[in-house]
């Protein structure tokens, strides 16, 4: 069919983008002439798609503005959690900063409990444990420097005997040493939650004391903080959950977009229609203000209504083709139909003449029967 079909198909297509980029520049013409002459949506037919087109842009307004705070809600929300989360690892490591010096402070507190006597009968209790255990690692040392003095004096089979008590007593002087850096650190522990600290002011314990202070200060501003962020983030949490209605945010979002889309759609629609509708309505000077508009509008027109033309043209010529061919195939009928009619009167006179045979035989016969009530 020379290609008519391919050709209606390219050109429709062509129509089909000159249609959008008409509609395109109806909206243009349309926003330009609500923008320069608002009185024009008086005309007839008018006022009804201006207000459509201002509707469709406040509920646009809110509805963007709906989809912005979602976001920004979200955005804080994250920033919250991560913010609570940093806040949560910073108070462990501070904490075991805090629990880093314990030992530290034990050590020194004893050593101010030592040298005080005074400090006894508030305190006695407190340091009770740790001056025992420490009396009996003094015990202990004292009986190992005694065994190391004498024990290149001692008799070779009796340093054998001394050597190994001294390996014992070392080992029992470290044990126990270790034991009391445990102690140290409970004491450490008991000592910064009492008046103990405030009470001596000593110089040294408060520079061993500063950064568990420091730490503890930081995670109570931490812990302000977080409780801050918990009452703005179920603030922010109440407030979202109005926004999406219920549903979770990123299906609200989706159809805050879909929305969106819709609404626009409706404004291009409704001024371009707008425009169309009141463009035989403009007087001289709105026609220069807007005479690019209008000149590009007739022109696409024009090449629409061309190529439409040339699409009728074409149809008809495929119809032409399809009527040529159901001709032709009528005229194969009709032949066809004559010459089974051929057929059937030359069948029809051959059966004429067989009957006309059978007739003179049958009188023939007859003929020879004779009256057959005499048989």
């Amino acid at each position: 069919m020379k290609n008519y079909r391919k050709k209606i198909g390219a050109l429709r297509d062509e129509v089909a983008e000159l249609q959008k980029t008409l509609q395109d520049e109806f909206s243009e013409l349309g926003k330009q002439l609500l923008e320069s002459y608002p009185d024009l949506c008086e005309e007839e037919n008018a006022q009804e798609l201006c207000s459509r087109y201002e509707e469709a842009g406040e509920r646009l307004t809110l509805t963007q503005d709906n989809k912005t705070r979602i976001a920004t809600i979200q955005s804080r929300i994250e920033a919250i959690r991560q913010e609570i989360s940093d806040g949560s690892s910073e108070r462990k490591h501070l904490q075991q900063e805090a629990a880093a010096v314990f030992p530290g402070i034990g050590r020194r507190a004893f050593e101010i409990f030592h040298d005080n006597t005074y400090l006894e009968a508030d305190y006695a209790e407190r340091f009770s444990e740790i001056s025992a255990a420490q009396n009996e690692v003094d015990r202990l040392q004292a009986e190992l420097d005694e065994q190391e003095a004498i024990l290149e004096s001692k008799p070779f089979l009796d340093r054998i005997v001394t050597r190994g008590r001294v390996v014992l007593l070392k080992n029992r002087v470290s044990s126990r040493s270790e034991a009391m850096e445990k102690q140290y650190r409970r004491l450490g522990e008991s000592i910064v939650g009492s008046e103990f600290i405030r009470e001596v002011n000593d110089e040294e314990l408060n520079r061993v004391a500063e950064p568990y202070f420091a730490a503890e200060r930081r995670i109570s501003d931490i812990a302000d903080r977080a409780e801050q962020l918990n009452k703005e983030r179920n603030e922010l949490e109440s407030e979202l959950s109005q926004l999406c209605e219920g549903r979770r945010p990123g299906k609200a979002s989706s159809e805050l977009d879909d929305r969106i889309r819709e609404l626009r759609d409706t404004q291009y629609n409704a001024v371009a229609q707008f425009a169309r509708t009141v463009r035989d309505h403009l007087n001289e000077q709105m026609r220069e203000t807007v005479q690019q508009h209008l000149d590009r509008i007739d022109a696409l027109e024009a090449d629409v209504s061309q190529k439409q033309s040339s699409i009728q043209r074409l149809e008809a010529a495929l119809e032409v083709e399809r009527l040529q061919s159901e001709i032709g195939q009528v005229n194969e009928d009709i032949g066809l139909r004559e010459r089974e009619i051929e057929a059937a009167e030359k069948r029809k006179a051959e059966l004429f003449e067989r009957r006309a045979e059978l007739e003179q035989e049958r009188a023939a016969q007859e003929e020879k029967r004779g009256n057959p009530e005499d048989l």
